[in-house]
């Protein structure tokens, strides 16, 4: 029975608000609705509805279905939804393929022919979102899924992902939910609920079942009869549907008037009683239907026949029938008329009979040469997994989840192959591999089955690859003397001559003693071994010389040598694999050597997104940001840095990971940097990150941030204490570069400023001393800053403060450079130098602003006005009222970039980039863009 939209059938409201939906999704607005009520209430029919209004407004329209046997399935339902969405796009294949691989593997519904990592789940998500974001770009755009409390885990965490994101961009996500029913991804699912309008249906009013009643029997019908009929349904319109069927059945065999008792015992009849009384005469149309059922997507003609063991003319016959008969649609693929009837079919089966359907369903599939996830559903359904194929087959799924970001579904299918009789070595590389697709997305649940695979192995290959799994999982978790202690164990057993993987289970032993303060001492005799054991794989060569050169770095010796080595390891074709190798980075970033850096990382962040490689996309984004910092572009990194850590929680979420709370160091450095003290603050207060940090090597960036914040906002004494804090730990983890960790150089202007410039001389007089040692301009530059402020007297301080400065031109620190100035010219200003002191002041103005450090051009100005000169002027005092981002969009606006490519640049929607550019118009008293070049001061165009 199929109700039309439109007041009559009481479904005005909801109509009524999905068109609001749909309007505000016209005009660029995001939203995301939930349709819930009961089976059978009508939610199909009115996203039909929807839908058609959609379309004659142009709206682009993708529509997926949940199915109970594709909750396995990863990104079935997604795979429905992008589909509808691109096929009327000319420009389908690259609107894709510009997203990346992973997007093109899920959308096209072909599983990447690899093993997939952990870390790929959150590519996944990152790479359909590019689609979604592109496709909104042109005009707006709507998800619809039924059935949604079916649809598999990956495709409801993906749209609880989109939910999350959208703000402002033409997208309009609709999911229609049967209460009542068990969720399959619950998680996902009250994840987006939290972002969604619920829009309940329930029963049609007694006055539209009367109006329906009579329209389907004609005549007169009693209202007494009405009510019953009412009554029975509870005005749900698929069981008034079948009530009035059976009535109409009824009235063909003996015509009369329909009595209010005959509608008692007709309502009382379940659909899968009425479903089955209406086959029994039909038994091969049963049967055909129970094969349809049982295969579900897979139902094809064939299949029906092999199910079934019937000619294949029968079956196209008792097709044709069931179609005749309301029970299958009329469209292909096959499927039933509503999701109560398909359960009705499966309810008359009695449990081992859907048992030993599955398993011939699995066994037809498998000979046909079915895609493994497509055989594995049904393995799943089908008790122990016994033929010879089965656990090949199930593992083959598993890697196949894998590899387009589905962890959950290969852990589900590796879960039911342990369930397998199999020999101890292979269930010892079943759990590992188990143990692997939990990592992505339960990271205690992957310790816990890693553990059970370690206990199991039964070689010496086996150990060690079981604890390389676990041990970086292990120190994820802090706990780090287990990661130590199975490590080592496995060095013990492993054949001497097998230097790759020695090699990296003793890069394991190093870091799980090298990162906790309790044992960092004894990392000295790992980093030994290390050095000297040289690895036959030439990627593994590469993470050597990367290795040896952050760890001459560290030590502040030797930065031609770790510039060379650091820089071979970035042109190793595997180099951009895994994201520990990206720590080779850090010692061109300590160098100087920015540029080099920077084109790194943006050659890379599409290569290790495409790849589905999220963590090592956080990775890159992390040092892309600290470049960025160091060089003085605040706004830039802050951007950078933020989407690393959005990386970085899709792979691991919470405060364990240590590359994620060193990138939170980096963010809070930036935050400080550019005057925005309370979102410092607050980022600190999340985290727990107020009170005595963890004797770990990825909380000294968050010491040496907060004391700078502390001193910044006038807590001297907590400053100093924590950049005091700092400079133990740097000694006791011995980091000697002095641009890795600068705390004396804090340390020393706080205590200039406090009026202890005996201290302050002796830190800067050391930090000179460790500058010296690595020899670049910034690590100098800033160590004789430091000191030309411990000096009293004013001449010998001006003569040290020119120099710093100088050296600090031939640097790239445009912030450092400007506090230098700032210092210098208050030192002139002291000595009664007027001129000296404005040009300084201007200087450093320029320098600020091009940093977008609110807070120094604040100091500059307050110097500025205490010499009787004039501040900045009024565009240049608006222009520092502009956000981050907002400065940033305005100079890229500036520069000539269109707002297409200002969003990708910034990885934000062209909706917040024409948001961003409204309001820096309406500060800066300007009408648009062209304007942009003289009313910003051209240093900020950099």
């Amino acid at each position: 029975m199929v109700v039309e939209s439109g007041s009559a059938d009481g479904r005005g409201q909801e109509i009524a608000e999905l068109t609001e939906l749909l309007a505000e999704t016209q005009a660029g607005h995001s939203a995301v609705a939930v349709l819930d009520g009961e089976s059978g209430i009508g939610k199909s029919h009115l996203l039909r509805a929807v839908i058609a209004d959609a379309e004659r407004a142009g709206v682009v329209v993708g529509f997926g279905h949940g199915e109970p046997l594709e909750d396995e399935c990863p990104f079935a339902v997604v795979h429905q939804v992008f589909t509808g969405l691109l096929e009327d796009q000319p420009d389908h294949e690259q609107l894709v393929s510009g997203a990346g691989r992973m997007a093109t593997t899920i959308i096209d519904g072909v599983a990447a022919e690899m093993r997939g990592e952990p870390q790929v789940a959150g590519g996944a998500l990152h790479a359909l979102h590019g689609v979604l974001l592109r496709l909104a770009e042109r005009g707006p755009v709507m998800l619809v899924v039924d059935d949604a409390h079916l649809a598999d885990t990956p495709s409801l965490r993906y749209l609880a992902y989109a939910a999350r994101r959208l703000t402002s961009e033409p997208v309009l996500v609709v999911l229609a939910v049967t209460t009542g029913e068990p969720v399959v991804a619950e998680a996902c699912m009250a994840d987006l609920a939290r972002h969604a309008r619920r829009i309940h249906l329930e029963g049609l009013a007694s006055r539209v079942t009367a109006e329906l009643v009579r329209q389907a029997l004609g005549g007169q019908v009693e209202n007494t009869v009405t009510a019953a009929c009412h009554r029975a349904t509870g005005g749900n319109p698929f069981l008034l549907a079948e009530l009035l069927a059976a009535v109409r059945r009824r009235q063909r065999r003996a015509p009369g008037p329909l009595t209010t008792a005959e509608v008692a015992g007709i309502g009382g009849t379940t659909v899968a009683e009425s479903l089955r009384r209406r086959l029994r005469p039909f038994p091969d149309a049963a049967a055909v239907a129970t094969a349809v059922a049982i295969l579900g997507q897979d139902a094809t003609l064939d299949l029906a026949a092999a199910m079934t063991g019937l000619d294949r003319a029968v079956v196209v016959d008792q097709w044709d029938r069931l179609v005749r008969m309301k029970v299958l649609r009329d469209a292909w693929p096959p499927a039933f008329t509503h999701s109560l009837v398909r359960n009705a079919v499966l309810s008359a089966l009695p449990a081992g009979t859907r048992v030993i359907r599955h398993a011939d369903a699995a066994a037809i599939l498998h000979e046909t040469g079915a895609p493994a996830s497509r055989v594995a559903t049904h393995l799943l359904q089908a008790g122990p997994p016994e033929p010879d194929w089965a656990v090949p087959t199930l593992r083959q799924a598993a890697d196949q989840a894998l590899a387009t970001g589905a962890p959950e579904t290969a852990a589900t299918y590796l879960r039911h192959a342990a369930t397998a009789p199999m020999a101890p070595g292979q269930r010892a590389e079943l759990l590992r591999e188990l143990g692997e697709a939990h990592l992505a997305h339960d990271l205690e649940a992957g310790v816990a089955c890693l553990r059970d695979a370690l206990e199991a192995a039964t070689t010496p290959v086996q150990t060690a690859r079981a604890a390389l799994s676990l041990a970086p999982a292990l120190i994820s978790l802090n706990h780090h003397d287990e990661a130590r202690a199975i490590t080592e164990t496995a060095l013990a057993t492993l054949d001497p001559d097998d230097t790759d993987m020695r090699w990296r289970l003793t890069h394991a032993r190093f870091t799980a003693t090298w990162l906790p303060a309790t044992t960092t001492e004894h990392a000295e005799e790992w980093e030994r071994r290390l050095t000297t054991l040289v690895p036959a794989d030439p990627t593994l060569q590469a993470a050597r010389a990367g290795f040896i050169a952050l760890h001459q770095s560290r030590r502040g010796h030797e930065r031609d040598d770790s510039v060379a080595a650091a820089t071979a390891t970035l042109t190793h074709p595997g180099r951009h694999q895994r994201a520990a190798d990206q720590w080779g980075l850090y010692p061109l970033i300590n160098a100087d050597e920015l540029g080099v850096v920077q084109r790194y990382c943006r050659s890379m962040e599409t290569v290790v997104l495409d790849g589905g490689l999220v963590r090592t996309a956080g990775m890159i984004m992390m040092f892309r940001g600290t470049a960025a910092r160091v060089a003085g572009d605040l706004a830039d990194a802050e951007v950078a840095l933020r989407t690393a850590l959005g990386l970085f929680a899709d792979w691991c979420p919470g405060d364990t990971d240590y590359d994620a709370m060193h990138c939170r160091g980096q963010l809070l450095a930036v935050l400080v940097d550019s005057g925005q003290y309370d979102q410092a603050h607050e980022l600190l207060t999340s985290h727990g990150l107020l009170g005595t940090c963890p004797h770990l090597l990825h909380y000294h960036w968050i010491l040496l941030a907060r004391g700078r914040l502390r001193l910044a906002t006038g807590e001297i004494d907590q400053g100093l204490a924590d950049l005091n804090d700092c400079g133990r730990r740097a000694r006791l983890w011995d980091i000697r570069n002095p641009v890795i960790l600068p705390w004396r150089y804090h340390a020393a202007l706080a205590h200039s400023t406090a009026g202890d410039r005996d201290t302050a001389r002796e830190l800067a007089e050391e930090d000179l001393d460790a500058a010296r040692r690595w020899g670049t301009a910034r690590a100098i530059g800033s160590a004789l800053h430091a000191l030309g402020c411990a000096i009293g007297d004013r001449a010998e301080a001006a003569a040290t403060l020119t120099q710093a400065v100088n050296t600090l031109h031939a640097s790239p620190a445009r912030y450092l450079t400007a506090t230098a100035l700032l210092d210098l010219a208050i030192v002139r200003r002291g000595q009664g130098d007027r001129d000296e002191t404005t040009h300084h002041l201007h200087a450093a103005a320029a320098l600020a602003e091009a940093c977008g450090a609110t807070a120094l051009t604040t100091r500059i100005n307050e110097e500025l006005r205490a010499t009787g000169a004039r501040p900045l002027v009024p565009a240049q005092a608006r222009r520092t009222s502009l956000t981050t981002q907002e400065q940033r969009t305005a100079e890229l606006a500036a520069d000539g970039r269109t707002n297409k490519q200002i969003a990708a640049h910034l990885h934000v929607s062209l909706r917040c980039v024409e948001m961003h550019l409204s309001s820096v118009y309406r500060k800066l008293g300007i009408t648009g863009r062209r304007q942009l070049r003289t009313s910003l001061p051209s240093a900020t165009r950099t």
